[in-house]
């Protein structure tokens, strides 16, 4: 069963070479991003149809293990609920705390997609063998350090003016400085 609302792949012992698209860009920069987004969406999560305040603007990545390559395939405006599921396996996700806790998020990935808990086991099960897969691949090392492709938004990232303080753009490649 495909789902709409999904856990995201977040290999917790993985570096990445380059970080998310929100964390380097200008505020000014993020919301020519963000704004065209949530208007597309007419302001609601693009997986739960909430229309609170606050949407998220949540990065979806792939992940090539024969490239050591993850991609950003999209940004989708989630509400706060679907932001905290996609992010489930996160320690601070998970802790009551601070976010939403175990139990309400897996009742609201069931709700959104219409699954059993049995549906969701199995998924969750197979997340973790996929999650593992990366960061413990056939070769039985491993993969410490991942380039990052921007995918269409690799042109912002090259624009004059538009990375924060600490970022520069390089031959193609984002280069964090002075952290």
């Amino acid at each position: 069963m495909a789902f709409k609302l999904t856990i995201d792949i977040e290999p917790s012992y993985i570096l990445f070479a380059g970080q998310s698209l929100y964390r380097c860009l200008t505020r000014k920069a993020w919301e020519s991003i963000r704004q065209p987004l949530l208007q597309k969406y007419q302001f609601r999560c693009a997986l739960c149809g909430a229309d609170e305040k606050g949407l998220n603007c949540h990065e979806v990545w792939s992940f090539s293990v024969e490239n050591k390559t993850r991609k950003l395939v999209e940004v989708l405006p989630l509400c706060k609920m679907c932001h905290a599921v996609r992010h489930m396996d996160s320690p601070r996700s998970l802790r009551e705390d601070l976010g939403f806790g175990y139990e309400k998020m897996k009742e609201h990935f069931l709700r959104v997609n219409g699954c059993t808990l049995e549906e969701f086991d199995e998924y969750y099960r197979q997340h973790q063998r996929e999650v593992e897969s990366l960061v413990y691949p056939d070769t039985g090392k491993v993969i410490l350090s991942w380039r990052t492709d921007y995918g269409e938004y690799t042109s912002i990232l090259a624009q004059p003016g538009n990375l924060k303080k600490g970022h520069v753009w390089e031959d193609g490649l984002l280069i964090s400085v002075g952290f």
